[in-house]
C-alpha cells in the first residue's frame, strides 16, 4: 500500500504568500514558479501534435476499413492510439520536469543526467506504465465526448447550435477534457509519485 505523503503546505494561497520569503526575494520566488518550463514545453508541444495527428489518421482508417464498427468505438480506439504514441515523447520529458520542479535537481542538464541512473530509469519505465493507465482514458474519453456530442447536436432537430464555430468546439473540448481528467486523476497522482520517488536507503 502506497504511504500517504505528509502535506507541507496549507494550500495554494499559502504557497503564493510564501514567495516573498524565498531566498533571493519575491522576484526569485516568482521566477521559481517557472521551474520545469522547458521540459514541460518539450512534453506538451510535440506530444499534442503527435496525438492529434495519430488520432485523425487512425480514425480515418477505421471509418474507411471497418464501417461496421460503432462510431464511439472508433473515437475511443483512435484517441487511445494517439495517447500511446504521444506518451513516448511525454513521459521522459515529464520525468525531467518533475525532477526539476521537486528540486531533486536545478537544471535541465542535471535532471537529464539524473534520469540516466538505473534506478531513476526504472522509475521512468514504471511511470510510463502508469501514464498509460492515465493518458489512454484521458485522451480516449475526451475525444469520445467531443465527437459524440457534436454528432448528437447536429442530428437533433430541436437544437439550434452551430458546433463548427471555434467557441462551440472550445466548450465541448473543455467538457470532454474535464471528463477525461476526472477519470484519469488517480493514475496521474500515482505516475507523479513513481517519477519523483527516491531510492530507499539500505535497511529502510
Amino acid at each position: 500500500q502506497m504511504p500517504v505523503q505528509k502535506r507541507t503546505s496549507g494550500g495554494m494561497l499559502e504557497v503564493l504568500t510564501s514567495l516573498k520569503d524565498t531566498e533571493g526575494g519575491l522576484l526569485k520566488g516568482i521566477v521559481n514558479l517557472y521551474d520545469g518550463l522547458l521540459p514541460n514545453l518539450l512534453k506538451e508541444g510535440p506530444s499534442a501534435s503527435l496525438y492529434l495527428g495519430i488520432y485523425e489518421l487512425v480514425k480515418t482508417n477505421l471509418q474507411d476499413r471497418t464501417p461496421w464498427l460503432p462510431a464511439l468505438m472508433v473515437y475511443f480506439l483512435a484517441g487511445a492510439a494517439g495517447e500511446i504514441l504521444a506518451s513516448l515523447v511525454k513521459v521522459p520529458n515529464e520525468a525531467i520536469k518533475s525532477q526539476v520542479q521537486t528540486s531533486n535537481t536545478t537544471t535541465l542538464e542535471a535532471a537529464t543526467q539524473l534520469l540516466q541512473d538505473p534506478s531513476a530509469l526504472a522509475n521512468t519505465l514504471r511511470a510510463w506504465q502508469g501514464a498509460m493507465l492515465r493518458d489512454i482514458p484521458m485522451g480516449a474519453l475526451t475525444m469520445v465526448f467531443f465527437e459524440a456530442s457534436k454528432t448528437f447536436i447536429i442530428q437533433d432537430p430541436y437544437l439550434d447550435w452551430d458546433v463548427s464555430t471555434l467557441q462551440s468546439e472550445a466548450v465541448l473540448g473543455a467538457i470532454g477534457g474535464a471528463i477525461g481528467a476526472i477519470a484519469s486523476a488517480p493514475m496521474d497522482v500515482v505516475t507523479t509519485r513513481i517519477i519523483t520517488q527516491k531510492k530507499n536507503k539500505e535497511g529502510e
